[in-house]
């Protein structure tokens, strides 16, 4: 699951919790087992690439006819928010829109060609579903103001992603060794380079050891990159991993990097912190980091440099950051923080 798709479940997860709902997950790629106890996962469109967005629209239309719901919740701006906001209208239903990146609140810039015809097609379909949502709500105040310098529109409501905790304390760690983890699927957004530049620049350090977690990316893209990953003695390229395989990675490192362009508010953060391990990113949501001591903002490449040169040599600062971390993490992404979202849902 992407982030936006594990933060539903976790919705999912915290209404069980609660009386009076009967929940329902709609996608288009499904597992073969469908219960969950208690939420079902309806299957919509169809599972292949290209038959997804905009020719999906109908089946998604027709699955909510078919189930007749009081509330549409939908996360991530594209077409099937149009289609959701579409049926909420035409059947008098509440419809919230939950923001899951920057990107959704940030008009987008296209080239030309038919591809952009297409692009610009699916955002407007999408653009139309935000505009006509009962409620629309935010991971961050940053997006919050970003939704009404750019749209004119007001979220109703700043919900924090949220995650369980981990069962039990955080393994020990080898205190000869810094290791530093990075997640993502390899695509530019999450530039990926940049953490191999920086496996690279420590080649030469027994004591540094780096890890990627996440899907390759299209071989003619990033043919080079995943030869340089591979050639690395320093990197452990581990590919796609189930989340309990990432909470354990993630639980056995000291560091956890982020190198994207730009992000929501990545769940990966909070799976870091809750599990004691601080963040070093080129991303800042609400200046978690910068401002809120749970890691290190940096601005580049050299800068993540060094500030990872710095925490391997000063075990005393990285366990402060630990420790903060630690502490943030539990006071602001716990699931009781889906209470103001689960209230936006009671029709």
């Amino acid at each position: 699951m992407g982030g936006a798709q594990y933060q539903a479940k976790c919705l999912l997860d915290a209404l069980a919790h609660e009386s009076g709902f009967e929940t329902y997950y709609l996608a288009q790629t499904v597992p073969a087992n469908r219960k969950r106890g208690h939420y079902e996962i309806v299957q919509f469109g169809s599972p292949r690439p290209r038959a997804r967005a905009l020719g999906s629209l109908p089946s998604l239309y027709s699955r909510l006819s078919e189930l007749k719901p009081d509330v549409v919740y939908q996360r991530c701006l594209m077409p099937y928010t149009g289609a959701c906001a579409f049926y909420a209208k035409r059947h008098d239903v509440r419809f919230v829109f939950h923001v899951a990146s920057d990107d959704d609140v940030t008009p987008p810039r296209y080239p030309g060609g038919a591809r952009s015809l297409l692009q610009r097609t699916a955002r407007g379909i999408g653009e139309y579903g935000m505009r006509n949502a009962n409620a629309i709500v935010v991971q961050t105040a940053d997006q919050a103001r970003m939704l009404r310098q750019s749209y004119g529109l007001e979220a109703v409501a700043v919900v924090p992603n949220f995650q369980p905790p981990p069962d039990g304390p955080p393994p020990a760690r080898d205190s000869r060794l810094l290791r530093v983890v990075w997640v993502g699927n390899i695509k530019p957004v999450k530039r990926a380079d940049l953490f191999v530049d920086l496996a690279e620049r420590f080649v030469t350090r027994a004591d540094m050891q780096f890890v990627m977690i996440g899907r390759r990316g299209d071989e003619q893209r990033y043919g080079t990159l995943h030869q340089r990953m591979d050639r690395l003695r320093n990197l452990v390229y581990l590919g796609e991993q189930p989340i309990e395989r990432v909470n354990q990675e993630i639980a056995a490192s000291d560091v956890l990097v982020c190198t994207s362009a730009y992000e929501g508010f990545p769940n990966t953060f909070i799976q870091a912190w809750l599990r004691g391990v601080p963040v070093v990113s080129t991303v800042d949501p609400d200046k978690c980091l910068s401002e809120r001591g749970a890691g290190v903002f940096v601005r580049d490449g050299v800068d993540l440099a060094r500030v990872i040169a710095e925490l391997s040599s000063d075990r005393a600062r990285l366990g402060a950051l630990a420790e903060a971390a630690r502490a943030y993490g539990f006071a602001n992404h716990l699931p009781d923080k889906a209470q103001r979202l689960i209230s936006l849902l009671r029709p």
